[in-house]
This record gives C-alpha cells, structure tokens and sequence, in this order.
C-alpha cells in the first residue's frame, strides 16, 4: 500500500500479527534518499536487487520506517488510521537545510 506524505509516495508493506489475543497491524517501508516515487520492497525481489547492485544504488542513504497499532477492528481501519496520521509524522527539510546541517556537523 502506498501513502501520501509531503508530496511522497511512501511504500508500505503491511502484516497482521496476534500477540496476547491482541491484533497488531504493522506497516513497514523502505525508502531510499533522493527519489520521490519509492519502490520500497517491491524491488527486493532478487532481480530488482542486483539491478541495483550492478548501477551502484545499493544501501545508499537508505532509511526505514516501522508503524505498529494496536485496538484497531480491522486492516482497513489500521490503514485509515496511518493514512490520517502519517502527513504529520513525515516532514521533509529543504535542500537548504540539509546543507545548512551537514556544515554544521549534525548529520
């Protein structure tokens, strides 16, 4: 599933668990600096990652996110509940910034 953050298209692969009799919903992503339309795992399929290999793009500032709710009814409403949160959980820093940081040590 795909969610909308910031103009960011964040891929998400989801899971059900049980715990205790509880349902966990876990949505998972991988992202990867600098690219606005991420394939997340969708490329982790073994021709995908050599793909990346071969062209050097492998690991490079590559970032993962892991969202787990609990007390939701159902998957669809886990998802509802993410897609409403995560625009003021994701916030991206202009270019400006990024240098602006980078300079002053805070990586």
């Amino acid at each position: 599933v795909t969610f909308k953050a910031d103009h960011l298209g964040l891929p998400f692969r989801k899971y059900v668990y049980e715990a205790e009799g509880k349902k966990l919903y876990v949505f998972f992503c991988q992202w990867e600096d600098g690219e606005e339309h991420q394939a997340g795992l969708r490329s982790s399929k073994q021709a995908g990652r050599l793909r990346s290999a071969l062209t050097g793009r492998r690991f490079l500032g590559q970032q993962t996110m892991e969202i787990i709710l609990t007390g939701c009814n159902s998957l669809d409403k886990a998802e509802e509940e993410v897609r409403g949160r995560l625009p003021q959980l994701i916030k991206r820093e202009s270019a400006a910034t990024q240098l602006s940081s980078r300079r002053d040590g805070h990586e």
